[in-house]
């Protein structure tokens, strides 16, 4: 990632002869933390020659080069830019009759984002406007996004690259109107406690919502003014909500703890789910009365140590069992996937042992069922892409598109899939100015070959 930083140097003044002016660059990634780049006056010089010629001596000192400073000049203002990880700023020292006054100096925005692919093609840049707000977006294929703000710094629309937008018009605090790249608009309406009070979709549907003084939604109307509403006890906490046709669902809490102990559906048989807890508030079982088909009692289990389920018992269909893999090997190295899930077993259904193996990133590289007989398994590239997969059926290969090696450029869509028996599918899509949508899916016997459908 680059943090660009920029400061504003402006020469003024009156130009004399052999009058040394320089600039001291500040930066704990200097030695001594400072650095000074110098120019001196010729009789023929102006401002501007002054101030072009402190530019060049910057961009042509080693120091300042190690450190990512350059700078450029444009009449008699000259633009520091540095990508130095420390934050850099600048003082001047003039002699004679020249002044030199610092100006705005920006601090640590990020401009670029150089992904983890070879070469340097799979970037990603920002720029800002005069405010330090994001401007644009641009992806690695010129995909670029615009942002305009209101005062508040609020986006109100954002400009894509076919030239539509998105909209957002603000009263006050709110979002009132919004506007899609269809131009389909929509409407929203607040109360004066600034909660929602009806929306309008494109279509002139309107939604109404009436809320209760705890801050709680009450009433949902919808467009066909059927009402969903709700009720709460003094801790705000919902205790039942009545459907359009008055089937009601309810909630009971624990009295001292407010965890949910019942609640009772909104079929006519009134069935009811129980809750206990462990004393940390984990679930330990889930309870069935009334049920319409009869279900047993559901059973949790936890490691003692991590917040994470070791087994799940149900009387009728056994206990299912959950083993993670250690962070580290007794007396050795951490291993991968160190805390991940490492084995699920059915004690019911035999050989159902489902294991997982990863990767130094975390990433699933087998899943086996019954060891290797059902075994799926994956390959990644260093952005965690998909680029190979080979279960019992064979070896599947993924490419994508604008992926030539040294140069990808990151994309996430499918270029092909390439199957065992040697058949490919290629995938064709619209360009940037088209939104990079979907163009074509054709089915091909082998790559170059003869196409067996098209769409």
């Amino acid at each position: 990632m680059t943090y660009t930083g920029t400061g504003l140097v402006t020469i003024g003044g009156t130009v004399s002869n052999n009058n040394i002016e320089t600039i001291v660059v500040h930066d704990a990634g200097l030695s001594g933390g400072v650095h000074s780049i110098s120019y001196t006056e010729h009789t023929a010089d102006t401002l501007t020659t002054i101030a072009a010629g402190l530019a060049a001596a910057a961009n042509a000192d080693i120091s300042l080069q190690a450190i990512g400073v350059s700078a450029t000049s444009s009449g008699a203002v000259i633009t520091f830019t540095s990508h130095s990880v420390n934050v850099t700023t600048y003082t001047g020292s003039p002699t004679g009759s020249i002044t030199i006054t610092i100006g705005a100096n920006t601090f640590g925005f990020l401009t670029k984002i150089d992904g983890p692919l070879a070469g340097t093609q799979d970037v990603t840049t920002l720029t800002y406007d005069g405010f330090n707000r994001v401007y644009t977006v641009s992806d690695s294929e010129g995909y670029t996004k615009t942002m305009n703000y209101d005062a508040m710094n609020r986006v109100t629309q954002i400009l894509y690259p076919d030239g539509s937008t998105d909209q957002t018009t603000w009263d006050k605090l709110d979002a009132v109107l919004t506007k899609d790249r269809d131009g389909r608009v929509s409407t929203s309406s607040f109360d004066v406690m600034d909660q929602i009070a009806f929306t309008v979709d494109p279509l002139g549907r309107k939604t109404q919502y009436t809320w209760c003084s705890c801050g709680s939604l009450l009433v949902l109307t919808d467009p066909l003014n059927h009402s969903t509403s709700w009720q709460h006890d003094l801790q705000g906490r919902t205790i039942s909500k009545t459907y359009p046709d008055n089937t009601v669902v309810s909630y009971v809490y624990d009295t001292y703890t407010s965890r949910v102990n019942s609640r009772t559906d909104a079929l006519a048989s009134a069935q009811v789910t129980n809750y206990s807890y462990y004393p940390d508030d984990k679930p330990y079982q889930t309870s069935y009365a009334n049920a319409v088909n009869a279900t047993a009692t559901v059973t949790s289990a936890f490691d003692a140590n991590f917040n994470r389920l070791t087994s799940a018992q149900k009387n009728d269909w056994g206990t299912i069992s959950y083993t993670y893999n250690p962070y580290i090997l007794p007396a050795g190295a951490p291993t991968t996937g160190g805390g991940r899930l490492q084995l699920v077993h059915n004690n019911v259904i035999a050989n159902s042992d489902t294991t997982y193996t990863y990767d130094v990133l975390g990433r699933t590289t087998n899943r086996s069922i019954n060891g290797a007989s059902n075994s799926d398994t994956w390959s990644y590239d260093a952005m965690s892409r998909v680029t190979g997969e080979s279960n019992v059926l064979g070896s599947f290969a993924y490419a994508y598109v604008d992926d030539v090696s040294g140069s990808s450029k990151g994309t996430t869509r499918l270029a092909s899939v390439t199957y065992p028996n040697s058949q490919v599918t290629n995938y064709s899509w619209y360009p940037t100015v088209n939104d990079e949508r979907l163009q074509q899916i054709s089915n091909l016997k082998a790559s170059g070959g003869a196409t067996i459908s098209q769409y």
